[in-house]
């Protein structure tokens, strides 16, 4: 029976490591709904990054973000479900120069949904956030990361604010997720980590003395 859940294990640990569903873990899209406390209820977005990209808000024009894309990164915002033109990229508008903002940033209305498409999908994401109020502090708003198949990977995650002794109230968010690559070397080890036990059993086994008596003649 020892054996057979062994081989069992090793079977599915290898699976695992070749399996493509490894690279579901990957983010191809994030959807950043901001905290509406914010009076007049606007937000500022800057210092956006993936593994292989990172966007300080100045690549274009000033425009509306939504259907823009820029190196790779399609931006979508609704507001009610509808697609709105009340954010714009590369705009002075918003909290200005603080600790974590350097203008031109993105700014925007926060009763709006903003989603990004990745199209090479990443292993992390990162962003700065700010909201227009001077008090508060706390859950600036969410972020929820899909994989490539758009199934939603964890759960809803909070982007955490804190209010400067002066300036806007701001925070950095962050994500990562494994890599393909590490879920395979990891299910690979779990797989020989197995396999060494199978055969430490195996030797034990046959090294062992017997438990029956002796036969007499």
């Amino acid at each position: 029976m020892f054996q057979k859940l062994l081989g069992v294990a090793i079977c599915t640990a290898f699976f695992a490591a070749i399996s493509p569903g490894a690279e579901a873990a990957l983010i191809s899209r994030a959807i950043i709904d901001p905290n509406e406390i914010a009076v007049p209820g606007r937000f500022g977005l800057d210092n956006l990054a993936t593994s292989t990209t990172t966007l300080n808000f100045g690549e274009v024009a000033i425009q509306p973000v939504d259907g823009l894309t820029v190196n790779g990164i399609t931006f979508t915002f609704t507001i009610g479900g509808f697609t709105s033109l009340d954010a714009l990229y590369n705009t002075t508008a918003g909290p200005g120069t603080t600790a974590l903002f350097q203008p031109p940033n993105m700014e925007g209305n926060a009763f709006g949904i903003l989603q990004l498409d990745f199209a090479t999908p990443t292993p992390s994401l990162s962003f700065d956030l700010s909201l227009f109020s001077v008090g508060f502090a706390g859950v600036g708003g969410t972020v929820q990361i899909f994989d490539a198949g758009l199934t939603q990977i964890g759960g809803v995650l909070p982007i955490n604010v804190i209010l400067p002794p002066t300036g806007l109230t701001e925070g950095h968010f962050s994500v990562s997720v494994p890599e393909p690559e590490s879920l395979a070397l990891f299910s690979l080890g779990v797989a020989g980590l197995v396999l060494m036990l199978l055969m430490a059993r195996s030797r034990a086994t046959a090294h062992a003395p017997s438990s029956l008596p002796p036969r007499s003649l």
